[in-house]
């Protein structure tokens, strides 16, 4: 399941998160493909809904409504870093016992060092 830039989806998915009694999981990645791909992941464990948001302003808008059981975020993120958006998250008191989780595709190309 996948929020596309609207909030009332993210809303209506917390709802049925709720309904259902599962735990909500906000998977914060641009890259669109990686982020469906670890959504479905998620969303195939009973129990699990994950959210797909791709900006990190995304996030922090959903979370004025909602609070996740995790977050699983990219590191790099277009506008604010994942480690940026962990900093606002952990501000909050509300979330502050929410745990995070980095993930990032980035690659170092080792030659010796």
């Amino acid at each position: 399941m996948m929020a596309r830039n609207r909030q009332g989806t993210v809303k209506a998915m917390v709802e049925a998160a709720k309904r259902r009694k599962t735990r909500l999981v906000l998977v914060v990645e641009d890259d669109r493909p990686i982020g469906e791909l670890l959504a479905a992941i998620i969303n195939d464990e009973d129990g699990y809904l994950a959210v797909h948001l791709t900006r990190p302003t995304q996030a922090l808008e959903a979370i004025k409504e909602v609070k996740p059981d995790l977050f699983l975020l990219d590191v790099s993120l277009p506008g604010m870093s994942g480690i940026e958006l962990y900093d606002r998250i952990k501000k909050d008191e509300r979330l502050r016992d929410v745990p995070v989780v980095f993930e990032t595709a980035l690659s170092r190309d080792y030659q010796g060092e």
